[in-house]
């Protein structure tokens, strides 16, 4: 695929896809004789990961550690998990925070 069909397939623009190629967030794609690059569902696979990640809060520094688990039979990363559950309190208390702002707000009316 090329950076438009492979940025179009991730929901990304193609500054998106080259901005994550050049901090090492996606595997470096091969090019062709013309230099042109040339992505692989793997890497449709990668960008999917950091759209995901990233929609329920992840930076990228943490994605880019996790990233290199993604091809693992048995993806097992500590640090992945324990940021997963520092984002699950995180988001409990985001939540707790809005139902008190709602309460608030309700007292106004």
């Amino acid at each position: 695929m090329r950076a438009q069909q492979i940025a179009d397939k991730a929901c990304v623009t193609k500054d998106t896809l080259r901005y994550y190629e050049k901090i090492g967030l996606i595997s470096t794609p091969e090019r062709t004789a013309k230099h042109y690059r040339v992505y692989t569902q793997k890497h449709l696979k990668e960008l999917k990961f950091i759209k995901y990640a990233k929609s329920v809060g992840f930076e990228l520094e943490m994605i880019k550690q996790a990233i290199p688990h993604l091809s693992a039979p048995n993806p097992n990363c500590p640090l992945l998990k324990e940021a997963v559950q520092h984002q699950l309190i995180a988001i409990d208390r985001k939540i707790e925070d809005l139902k008190l702002a709602k309460q608030n707000l309700l007292k106004m009316i």
